[in-house]
């Protein structure tokens, strides 16, 4: 009986966190991307959350550019005065709440949701990167996703960026 709840919860852990994040060539700019570093130009909030009380005066935009600097910078991928400039979007965001999740896995579920367009100079969208995360179960060890959910998410725009720059990946 003690397996069974063990491989139970084994399952509901590892089915409750999900990232989807891939790169988008844009073929229509007609141009290759060959990156050695980035720049983080906007990272702009569009998903309407708003919190609901004054002591969680949170910028989920800032909080977002923070934790994309941070991830570019500890692959050596961040130079301001790159080729290649970086613009977020922040799509939708939901906090959740740790304790329905550990309740009802699935409910209360933590999720951002971004959009990195990697652009030249001149303002040529070259390739998107879309992200999801998403943090469905869990109790305890969740507390707090509603803010580490965004280190996440910059380190999965960065591990698609890496693509670009360590495997020299021409994107037509």
């Amino acid at each position: 009986m003690k397996r069974i709840v063990l491989l139970i919860f084994l399952c509901l852990a590892m089915a409750g966190c999900s990232t989807k994040a891939q790169l988008v060539p844009q073929t229509e700019s007609g141009k290759t991307i060959m990156a050695d570093s980035f720049a983080i130009s906007s990272v702009e909030d569009r998903s309407g959350y708003a919190f609901e009380s004054a002591e969680e005066n949170f910028s989920l935009a800032e909080a977002m550019r923070t934790a994309l600097n941070k991830a570019l910078t500890k692959e050596h991928l961040e130079r301001a005065d790159s080729e290649y400039v970086l613009v977020t979007t922040i799509v939708s965001y939901s906090p959740g709440n740790a304790f329905k999740r550990w309740l009802l896995p699935g409910a209360g579920a933590t999720e951002l949701k971004t959009e990195t367009a990697i652009m030249d100079r001149e303002g040529t969208v070259l390739a998107t990167v879309p992200v999801e995360r998403s943090i469905a179960a869990g109790g305890g060890y969740t507390v707090g996703a509603w803010m580490y959910v965004f280190d996440d998410v910059a380190e999965a725009t960065v591990d698609v960026l890496k693509t670009v720059v360590r495997q020299d990946v021409a994107v037509k």
